[in-house]
């Protein structure tokens, strides 16, 4: 699968099949952006809850590189997306778009037609942007307020 960034070439594939050194880095950078993931046992657990819970997670990885670009989770049962993270040395190249069409695809091929996702404040014309409507505010575990996002596929 090729990016829509002319000069770095992806592939997404599940977290399972990332090379462990690729798994450390996406746990440094949940840590470093997100509050509400306070440790590295919290973000193994978080992972490991959404694989036994009928979900996926997966990774975008720079064919060239090495590197991992971005992650998304898809929890099927509750057609709901979750852990949307882009590198910051990646961010602004299409590739936050490219792991959500990836994700909507899945759920698509599931017989699913509609999908929904929380995100703070900030993120919310990005996803609006896409096609994504705001339903509203939650209080989140960690006490911020979660922007409700929805589509329809």
């Amino acid at each position: 699968m090729n990016s829509t960034s002319p000069h770095i070439r992806s592939e997404i594939i599940k977290y399972s099949k990332c090379p462990k050194y690729i798994q450390e880095e996406i746990i440094r950078q949940f840590l470093k952006e997100w509050d509400d993931y306070k440790d590295k046992t919290y973000v193994d657990r978080w992972i490991t809850e959404l694989l036994e819970d009928n979900g996926q997670f997966y990774v975008m990885i720079d064919i060239d590189t090495n590197k991992f670009i971005g992650t998304i989770g898809i929890q099927f049962g509750e057609t709901h997306i979750d852990g949307v993270l882009v590198s910051p040395a990646y961010r602004n190249h299409g590739f936050g778009k490219r792991l959500l069409q990836f994700a909507e695809n899945q759920l698509k091929k599931k017989n699913t037609d509609k999908v929904s996702l929380y995100c703070y404040e900030h993120m919310c014309a990005f996803y609006i942007n896409l096609g994504w409507t705001h339903n509203g505010v939650i209080k989140m575990k960690n006490g911020l307020l979660g922007h409700v996002m929805k589509k329809k596929l």
